[in-house]
């Protein structure tokens, strides 16, 4: 065989020639390009969802006579009853230490008690849900809250409000009437808007 024939029969096919190490470093770059796209846009649709304080449940208290609550607080050092509030708007938060979303949302209620306390048109009454005093105090005190709060030890109040799993949240008019029932983390932008619009409705 001529050396031109071995010279041809051992040459490599040009399709083998595509992938070489730099053709495989191009896929590589290329599939992490998209996968980073890919992340990017799901950042902006999640980013751009309405915040979960923004966001009302249905409930048959809304509109009606908010249920009676009272109770000694967590602290013992007193009585609480939310008849005693009548005149401003009440955010009616249970809570318990062990529940994560509580722990999201409680700078945002801290946040929220600060500002109305300056303006005196709303307070907070905080229950605790299926969670020994002790540790529902301390988580309080840990997060700088400092609005009563009382144990629902018999379930009792939970029961009447209809609720089922912390963090669950009802906001109670001047007048007593349930406005809103939030599920979930609240913001002080959610519950500001509920207030808002009660104003501008003469609620």
């Amino acid at each position: 065989m001529s050396e031109a024939g071995i010279g041809q029969f051992n040459q490599t096919p040009s399709s083998d020639k595509e992938f070489t190490p730099r053709s495989r470093s191009r896929v590589v770059i290329l599939a992490s390009t998209t996968v980073a796209l890919v992340a990017i846009g799901l950042v902006a649709i999640l980013a751009s969802r309405p915040q979960a304080g923004n966001v009302q449940a249905s409930s048959p208290l809304v509109g009606a006579n908010a249920p009676s609550i009272s109770g000694t607080t967590l602290n013992g050092n007193g009585l609480v009853n939310l008849s005693e509030f009548r005149g401003k708007y009440v955010v009616v938060n249970f809570f318990a230490s062990w529940c994560t979303p509580c722990h999201i949302e409680e700078p945002e209620l801290v946040q929220f008690a600060f500002q109305h306390s300056k303006i005196g048109d709303a307070v907070i009454l905080g229950v605790a849900f299926n969670d020994p005093s002790s540790d529902a105090e301390s988580f309080l005190k840990s997060s700088g809250s400092n609005w009563p709060s009382i144990n629902d030890a018999t379930g009792s109040i939970a029961t009447a409000f209809g609720v089922s799993e912390p963090p669950e949240t009802f906001v109670v008019s001047p007048q007593g009437i349930v406005l809103a029932k939030i599920i979930g983390p609240v913001t002080v932008q959610g519950l500001d808007s509920v207030i808002s619009k009660a104003k501008s409705s003469g609620e």
